[in-house]
């Protein structure tokens, strides 16, 4: 798992790449209910991917993709910002080197 983490620490590097970590301490947060991204697009609408446990949909529906949008937001809200992010998965990275 350090390595795994640590490697996340070098995507951060790129110019393209943020990472924001939701902290242990936020307990429940919308996140929790399943992944998906959010693609958007100069010449076609916005579309989102979502990834449950059994299935994965693609959705360009308006109400599913702002709802999307709001959420990313709001989980965005609860995470540290990237330069925290990054001092945390390194001190994890530390912490599991030394076990």
């Amino acid at each position: 798992m350090a390595q795994q983490v640590h490697h996340l620490t070098q995507f951060a590097e790129r110019p393209n790449v943020t990472i924001n970590v939701i902290p242990a301490e936020v307990v429940a947060h919308p996140g929790l209910t399943g992944a998906f991204v959010i693609m958007s697009f100069d010449d076609a609408p916005t579309v989102a991917h979502i990834e449950a446990r059994t299935a994965r949909i693609f959705t360009d529906e308006p109400r599913a993709v702002a709802f999307l949008q709001q959420t990313a937001g709001k989980l965005l809200a609860l995470s540290l910002n990237p330069v925290e992010s990054i001092r945390l998965m390194t001190s994890i990275v530390e912490d599991l080197s030394r076990a």
